[in-house]
């Protein structure tokens, strides 16, 4: 905080015009932020809560916030944005030991593939396993 404002801030919206700090929320429990799809027009920032639609894309990028269209935890694209190459294909067999199935030892085995992507426009890899 700058001394200026040691005893407050000159909010305009979400921006002091005093030393440049921003808020989130007004006294009042509004949002002090004036979104224009995904940035705010009086400071900036980024809406992370924006939705797809609130941005202007250009291939996986959004042009008004430089956002890369999302992946989520499990590799699926979330925006569905994403001109997706494989890479390469691995496959490792699993064996959990000895079942008794059906009055006799059977040996369970599992097989995993892992597949690898990468985003032909901007490169981002995933990978995803069955």
């Amino acid at each position: 905080m700058s001394i200026k404002c040691l005893f407050g801030h000159k909010w305009a919206g979400c921006v002091c015009t005093r030393c440049g700090k921003t808020r989130f929320f007004l006294p009042n429990g509004r949002e002090a932020h004036t979104w224009d799809g995904c940035k705010c027009s009086v400071c900036q920032k980024r809406n992370t809560f924006a939705k797809k639609d609130d941005h202007i894309w250009d291939g996986c990028y959004c042009v008004a916030c430089g956002l890369q269209a999302p992946v989520d935890a499990l590799g699926r694209d979330v925006f569905d944005m994403h001109d997706w190459e494989a890479v390469s294909s691995s496959s490792e067999e699993i064996t959990d030991g000895q079942v008794w199935l059906g009055g006799h030892f059977s040996t369970m085995t599992e097989t995993i593939t892992t597949n690898k992507y990468r985003c032909r426009r901007c490169g981002m890899e995933r990978e995803t396993k069955n």
